[in-house]
């Protein structure tokens, strides 16, 4: 899906390239480098390796000689490819903490990057996306404050065991933002969810064409915060994005679900993809401010 973006991520994002511009070109030239340096030792390994083959030498001693450095080179070069490898990983890790440091800062001064630290689980465990769970794992997420509490987001990694042909076997759950916006208010449970199936005990509404499903205990009082206009806004983003968006409203926590691609990736600083990662970052981090004023406001 071709992603449109709006002006003003554009202006952003020119800020972040002329913030960073001196950090990317400093991590493009040390990549390069490596891999010149992985490139060389390859070339040379291979030349002694085939010197064994090629080379004009009767004795056989010399020739197992040229054979002998040439697999010695081969290792070598392999083994200084997965340093190298880890290297770099480093290096494009260090340029995405660079880049979100920059992109929270240039969002508001409300919003940072916590590089090291991974989303709390607590928040996962009380949404109750998924009831029960192996682990859950987040490299860095942006917090924000909101009047006296904090909004956190970032991409995680949920895990689960099935059973699969008399087997347990671990699987992916969820991959994509999750977040938590608290409000003021204290709000009865609303679950907006993708998949039909829910506590059999809760009432269901079916959102025509959304995609989404809606329990609540009362739907017809659920209705009247999720009216036409909330579900138009979750709609909006979801079609604007290409993502699915599952979310719950329970006493004075909003929880998200935000099916995109592992946004927070090292690998996609320095790529073709870095701009739709932000992009996705500020167009959920916008909404998720929005759409917990607009139900604070319904709901007080």
């Amino acid at each position: 899906m071709e992603i449109k973006y709006s002006s003003d991520f554009l202006n952003l994002y020119d800020t972040i390239l002329n913030d960073t511009k001196k950090d990317k070109k400093q991590t493009e030239k040390k990549v390069n480098d490596i891999r010149y340096s992985e490139m060389l030792l390859f070339i040379i390994s291979f030349i002694s390796f085939f010197a064994f083959f090629i080379a004009p030498i009767e004795n056989l001693n010399s020739k197992l000689m040229f054979f002998a450095i040439g697999m010695v080179m081969i290792v070598i070069s392999i083994l200084y490819m997965i340093l190298n490898e880890i290297k770099i990983f480093g290096l494009r890790v260090n340029l995405k903490n660079i880049m979100m440091k920059d992109f929270a800062k240039t969002i508001s001064n409300d919003w940072e990057f916590k590089e090291k630290d991974s989303i709390s689980e607590v928040y996962y465990k009380k949404s109750g996306f998924n009831p029960t769970y192996k682990s859950i794992y987040s490299d860095g997420y942006l917090k924000a404050k909101r009047k006296d509490k904090t909004i956190d987001m970032g991409n995680v990694s949920v895990m689960r065991d099935i059973t699969n042909s008399n087997r347990n076997i671990t699987v992916e759950a969820f991959n994509g933002i999750f977040a938590h916006s608290p409000i003021d208010a204290n709000m009865f449970e609303v679950d907006l969810m993708k998949t039909n199936s829910k506590n059999n005990v809760k009432q269901k509404l079916e959102i025509v064409n959304g995609k989404l499903y809606m329990y609540s205990d009362n739907i017809k009082e659920a209705t009247t915060v999720f009216d036409a206009a909330i579900i138009q806004k979750i709609m909006d983003l979801r079609n604007e994005l290409g993502i699915d968006i599952e979310l719950m409203v329970y006493e004075d926590e909003i929880y998200f679900r935000f099916y995109t691609p592992n946004t927070i990736s090292a690998n996609l600083f320095g790529s073709d993809y870095e701009k739709q990662a932000l992009y996705f970052y500020y167009k959920i981090s916008k909404f998720i401010v929005e759409f917990s004023n607009e139900i604070e406001k319904k709901v007080q």
